[in-house]
């Protein structure tokens, strides 16, 4: 095997006998088999790493004890003189695999291919490689009482521990802090409870038993992507998000591809096809064309009751305290102000939120919708624009150029828009309303003049 190198051996029953220094040719302490003797007592007891003792200057004859059996004359052992090699034509078993030992630590370099050798006999045993800081273990890498490889830090040796990594011989999943993994690789900060990924998407599991999470971080100019692909294509779909371009961007790439949005049991809930028609729910038919949404039914909170007219001519007042109550889903308000360290005092529905010195305290503040187009209306009652009147209806529209219910040309936007589908649908309904009463007023004044 070559020259052993960076210690000593020695052989002891207790009392140190012999001692061979570094450099000293260990190929000739190798045993034939046919010079075996089988010893079936306590073994040699085989040290490496002592200090040196020169086996020169030790006797021709070397007395070794095995509980009561003892090996002596040159039969057994033999010194030679300084500077030959030492032959042991006796020695047994565990010497022979201190040199097998030695040789798979100590290879010659001859060829391309090397090897350590760590055999274990059986599945339950350790075989191991430990490492160490002043004496205290700090991480050990190996078959650890099992067949399974696996590492494993510790900040006190042992005591506590903690996979850093394991891979199992059965199937080749890997686990990060876990060693029973669910998939290919299992990330694991700690159970969840009592789950198992499922077996269509378990090629990588990420497991906490807090909240838990992926993060992809880019410079601000960069893409933090996720390709979805394919043989067909490696691009088939993609997630990305570019913080200097304001855009998270979700998109197929295949010609033809589709957007589902699903709810419930895997239920189809809407769809954006790939000539940018949107179906929403299950309408009649499928997409109407680019740009187009084809749905169910649409409603918006801001389509409200507008009867509001017919009670100014039935009963002669507009409650607004009744049409208030008509009004759908009181909105909530984001309100935010300063976190100033050591002064503030949180509130009842109360948070802090952020970090450092970018933390923020907020709350929700529910905001009671009012009918405005009640009160609107109710305001004009009276006034030289009364819309109940045929000559205050017709003095507005002649003089501002659009009906009472309707937004000021001059006003209006056309390209961002002021008024949402619902307020549009109110405003229509309630000029409806209105011109409904003055065609009755002006039927009344006609049957007055046949009369």
């Amino acid at each position: 095997m070559g020259i052993l190198q960076g210690g000593d051996v020695s052989i002891t029953n207790g009392t140190k006998v012999a001692t061979f220094s570094s450099g000293f040719d260990l190929e000739a302490l190798r045993v034939a088999a046919g010079d075996m003797v089988a010893l079936t007592t306590q073994p040699l007891s085989i040290w490496y790493g002592i200090a040196s003792v020169d086996y020169a200057a030790q006797t021709a004859t070397l007395d070794v004890n095995y509980t009561g059996t003892t090996l002596t004359n040159s039969a057994d052992f033999s010194v030679m003189s300084p500077g030959s090699a030492l032959t042991y034509p006796g020695l047994h078993g565990k010497f022979q695999e201190l040199i097998d030992f030695l040789d798979a630590l100590l290879p010659s370099f001859e060829g391309d291919d090397q090897t350590l050798l760590l055999d274990k006999a059986a599945a339950g045993d350790e075989a191991s490689v430990l490492y160490r800081t002043a004496a205290s273990g700090r991480a050990k890498a190996g078959t650890l009482g099992a067949d399974d490889y696996t590492i494993l830090v510790s900040p006190d040796n042992f005591s506590t521990s903690f996979i850093a990594f394991y891979a199992d011989k059965d199937n080749g999943r890997v686990g990060i802090g876990i060693n029973t993994p669910d998939g290919t690789l299992h990330v694991w900060s700690g159970t969840a409870g009592a789950v198992t990924a499922a077996a269509g998407c378990n090629d990588l599991v990420v497991e906490n038993s807090d909240a838990g999470g992926i993060t992809i971080l880019v410079p601000d100019d960069k893409n933090a992507q996720i390709f979805f692909g394919s043989p067909a294509t490696n691009i088939g779909a993609q997630l990305v998000w570019n913080h200097d371009g304001n855009s998270l961007d979700l998109a197929t790439e295949k010609a033809g591809g589709e957007i589902i949005f699903s709810t419930g049991a895997g239920v189809e809930r809407a769809r954006i096809f790939s000539n940018g028609g949107v179906v929403v729910g299950a309408p009649t038919g499928s997409t109407k064309g680019p740009g187009t949404i084809n749905a169910t039914a649409v409603y918006d909170d801001d389509s409200i009751l507008t009867c509001y007219p017919f009670d100014q001519v039935l009963d002669g007042n507009i409650s607004l305290t009744k049409w208030d109550k008509r009004v759908p889903n009181s909105k909530e308000e984001e309100i935010v102000r300063p976190f100033v360290t050591g002064t503030v005092k949180l509130k009842a529905g109360e948070w802090v939120d952020g970090d450092g010195d970018k933390r923020t305290v907020r709350r929700y503040r529910k905001i009671v919708r009012k009918h405005d187009g009640a009160a609107k209306f109710k305001a004009r009652m009276g006034g030289d624009y009364d819309p109940l009147t045929l000559e205050g209806y017709g003095r507005h529209w002649k003089e501002k150029r659009h009906l009472t219910a309707m937004p000021n040309e001059a006003k209006y936007d056309e390209v961002d828009g002021t008024l949402s589908t619902g307020e549009w649908v109110q405003r229509l309904i309630e000029t409806v309303e209105t011109q409904a009463v003055l065609i009755d007023k002006l039927h009344e004044r006609l049957i007055t003049l046949e009369a």
